[in-house]
């Protein structure tokens, strides 16, 4: 069973009629969106092995984990200075 062209142009017509102008750009989208994610995923089922990538591991901290770790110091030494203040 296959669709010939003038079946192809009948569907077009039903779905213009119930969907409306507007909606089919948005419908076709979201439908592309579906087949390309099923696509991907029968894709990780044959081959479920991810490409490797180029990664270096480092000793050193990166300049992120260093600024991250000395305002989290900050943020302690300034609550704890917060409780020394005496109540009155």
């Amino acid at each position: 069973m296959s669709l010939g062209p003038l079946e192809l142009a009948m569907l077009a017509a039903i779905a213009l009629l119930f969907f409306g102008p507007a909606k089919l750009p948005q419908l076709g989208k979201s439908l592309g969106d579906a087949i390309r994610g099923f696509k991907t995923a029968m894709n990780e089922i044959q081959d479920p092995e991810p490409p490797k990538r180029n990664t270096t591991v480092s000793s050193e901290p990166s300049k992120s984990d260093i600024d991250e770790n000395s305002q989290d110091d900050i943020v302690q030494s300034t609550a704890k200075e917060k409780d020394k203040t005496p109540h009155s």
